[in-house]
């Protein structure tokens, strides 16, 4: 369930797009001079919920995570430790 939102400029509840995007995610990384920055990982994305108002077409991208709605990875499947031999 996506929770509704009201539009900055004019209020009128916002419609959500049913498209499905994603947004490169932010991965912390550490400098070699100390402390630690943000860098984009393009292999791991985050689902984005884009709301667009019906009056003035105000459009707003909000992240899963502040959505609350993101939702756990499978866990992994253990892979075959060997290999079956060929006759």
């Amino acid at each position: 369930m996506t929770p509704p939102k009201l539009c900055g400029d004019c209020g009128t509840q916002m419609e959500v797009n049913a498209d499905l995007f994603a947004l490169p995610s932010l991965d912390p990384i550490s400098n070699p001079g100390g402390g630690t920055t943000l860098n984009f990982n393009f292999s791991r994305a985050l689902p984005v919920t884009v709301y667009i108002c019906p009056n003035c077409g105000r459009f707003k991208f909000m992240s899963a995570i502040f959505l609350n709605t993101i939702e756990g990875l499978p866990a992994p499947q253990q892979a075959a430790t060997e290999m079956p031999e060929e006759a």
